[in-house]
């Protein structure tokens, strides 16, 4: 893949497994019978049509009604707090757990990750989405409950950093001497040159889970 920008000093998605995504935490909307909603980003898309792309997507799931409408703007949020990339659409998701619908090809990936775009902040992109869920009883096709839920999405923002700063999720051990590094490929790649190399070359070293 040709690179045009640097990600020296970015937060490197490409040892990422596509499948993999993140969720947000839950949120809510309207007042009267609340709906329960959660966002889902996939940093190396949704399926092998979308793999060059950060895929979004809006997840109803819970609601005490059969169905929702709702009308939703996502965007990203850049280093001078403007919103870019804005997408917006009206939808109806039945309360079916797991329905969601989004947008499968969000942003390039690349785009991303190039610093110049001012996208990625300390490590951290934040999503932001105004969410209306709809009232469709008769001559009331008005907003239920306009809400924007920024708070939710910085919350989010968060979970992705915490992902990366947890040793959970660790794919590699780096030992000097006597003491043993918990690290992430992804995160050590976009600090580094050299392990950059290392884990995106096809030697034996770079697929080792323990390095010395």
């Amino acid at each position: 893949m040709k690179r045009i920008c640097s990600y020296e000093d970015n937060f490197s998605l490409r040892s990422i497994k596509k499948d993999k995504g993140f969720v947000s935490s839950n949120f809510t909307a309207g007042k009267k019978d609340k709906s329960d909603w959660s966002l889902s980003v996939y940093l190396n898309g949704f399926n092998e049509d979308t793999k060059e792309y950060v895929s979004v997507l809006l997840k109803l799931n819970k609601s005490l009604r059969t169905r929702e409408s709702v009308k939703f703007k996502i965007s990203i949020l850049n280093d001078k707090n403007e919103e870019k990339n804005v997408h917006d659409r009206d939808v109806v998701l039945t309360s079916t757990q797991g329905r969601s619908g989004g947008y499968p090809k969000f942003i390039k990936r690349d785009f991303l990750l190039c610093k110049n775009n001012g996208l990625l902040i300390n490590n951290e992109f934040t999503i932001l989405l105004e969410l209306s869920v709809v009232d469709e009883l008769a001559n009331h096709n008005y907003p239920r409950t306009p809400t924007s839920n920024r708070v939710a999405q910085l919350r989010f923002s968060l979970d992705i950093k915490n992902t990366f700063d947890s040793s959970i999720l660790i794919d590699c051990i780096i030992k000097v001497k006597d003491t043993e590094i918990n690290v992430h490929k992804a995160i050590l790649a976009a600090r580094s040159p050299v392990f950059y190399d290392i884990f995106n070359s096809t030697s034996e070293e770079s697929q080792k889970m323990l390095l010395k």
